[in-house]
C-alpha cells in the first residue's frame, strides 16, 4: 500500500488507473493488493488524502468501486472518477475501460494532461454508447467533484478546468 501511494505521489498523475479486486463485507468495501493484503476504501482515501495527491481523473477497475469513487471525488482526492457497481465480470470490466480510454484520447488533453470536464463526461457517454447491449448501463457510475463554476483553477497543475455541476 504505502509503495503504490509514494508512487502516485512521485508521479503526480492527471489519470490514475486502479486495477484490483474489490469485495464487499456488509457496509464495507475493500480491495485486493498485489501483496495478497485488502485495503478499505476509505483507508485507501485517508491515505491518498493525507499524502495531498490529486488527479483529474480516476478510473477504478475493480468489483464494488463506485463507493470509492464517490469518496474519491467527494474528498476532493479526484476532479472525476469512475467505478463499478457491484460484482462485474472481468471482461465486461476491461472492455469499459478500454473503450472509456479510446475515447478520452480522441477527445485530446491540455498541454499539461489534464482533461477539461466535459471530455471526461462525453468520453464516459460515448462508452455507454459504444457498449450498449455489451455491458448494463448501470455497471458503472461517473462521479464529479462537488461544486458550481465555469472554470475553476486546478492549482495541482496550474491551469483552468472547466467545472459542472450535476
Amino acid at each position: 500500500k504505502t509503495s503504490l501511494m509514494n508512487r502516485i505521489k512521485q508521479f503526480n498523475p492527471s489519470v490514475l488507473h486502479f486495477s484490483s479486486h474489490g469485495k464487499r463485507q456488509g457496509k464495507y468495501v475493500s480491495f485486493l493488493f498485489h501483496d495478497g493484503a485488502f485495503i478499505g476504501a476509505m483507508d485507501f482515501c485517508a491515505e491518498m488524502k493525507m499524502m495531498h495527491v490529486h488527479v483529474n481523473v480516476a478510473v477504478l477497475a475493480a468489483c464494488h468501486s463506485a463507493l470509492l469513487a464517490k469518496r474519491l471525488t467527494d474528498d476532493g482526492i479526484a476532479t472525476w472518477a469512475i467505478g463499478a457497481n457491484g460484482t462485474i465480470a472481468d471482461e465486461k470490466i476491461i472492455a469499459f475501460t478500454r473503450c472509456f480510454y479510446l475515447c478520452l484520447l480522441k477527445s485530446g488533453s491540455d498541454s499539461n494532461g489534464g482533461y477539461l470536464i466535459s471530455e471526461v463526461r462525453t468520453a464516459y457517454n460515448d462508452t455507454l454508447k459504444t457498449l450498449k447491449g455489451k455491458i448494463d448501463m448501470n455497471d458503472f457510475s461517473l462521479y464529479p467533484l462537488e461544486g458550481a463554476g465555469e472554470n475553476v483553477l486546478d492549482a495541482d497543475r496550474g491551469h483552468a478546468v472547466e467545472k459542472v455541476c450535476v
